[in-house]
């Protein structure tokens, strides 16, 4: 599998950093996790951090430092890559990336979904009101569409399963789309299989 839609260096930063939302976070480490470019831009950057700080050893931590740090200690624990234990749905498993299995908390047959049109279903994967985000495991019909629309903040959606077409290019397994506030885009399905991806949009009303 080759991934040709990547996040760009702000997204990939501000998942190195930490500076990311929760939801967001959690959209970075499932492309990471089936995207090797990625996971070695991440790493770069990382050693790149890490290097910095060594040479900071040592400095004065000022008082606004500290107190960043501490509101830090309430924030989510950080999204981990490493696949938890296999579950009985083994497709299940090799389908979803394990952060997405993690925020699903409940294996396939026990997600509750519900069909907002009759082509599309959608599972609401968690709770992320104080993120400002909503969050969605979404299926899609072979050959159908999305309707026409725009958020007021950033879209981010990573396709699982199938494929997909908008304005911004062709997305298969492991492509992170990513689009602006404000910009209005229409996927369209591709012919020959059904489309799975996770989407964490702005919190507003989608489905």
């Amino acid at each position: 599998m080759t991934t040709h839609h990547h996040p760009d260096d702000e997204l990939l930063l501000g998942y190195v950093t930490g500076a990311l939302s929760y939801p967001a976070e959690v959209v970075m480490a499932a492309h990471l996790t089936l995207c090797p470019r990625c996971r070695d831009a991440a790493a770069d950057l990382e050693m790149v951090g890490g290097e910095i700080l060594e040479e900071l050893e040592g400095a004065s931590i000022t008082e606004d430092g500290l107190t960043g740090v501490l509101a830090r200690l309430d924030e989510p624990a950080p999204v981990s890559m490493v696949a938890p234990p296999p579950e009985a749905d083994s497709e299940w498993a090799q389908l979803v990336p394990a952060p997405l299995r993690a925020m699903a908390a409940v294996p396939k047959g026990d997600l509750s979904w519900r069909r907002p049109l009759p082509w599309i279903s959608v599972v609401d994967l968690a709770n992320m009101d104080d993120h400002g985000a909503a969050v969605y495991l979404m299926h899609v019909r072979a050959g159908r569409a999305i309707p026409r629309h725009s958020h007021r903040g950033t879209e981010l959606t990573l396709v699982l399963a199938g494929g997909m077409t908008d304005q911004h290019g062709h997305f298969r397994r492991g492509d992170l789309l990513a689009v602006p506030p404000g910009v209005t885009h229409h996927p369209v399905m591709d012919d020959d299989e059904d489309c799975l991806c996770f989407s964490v949009l702005p919190m507003e009303k989608c489905w």
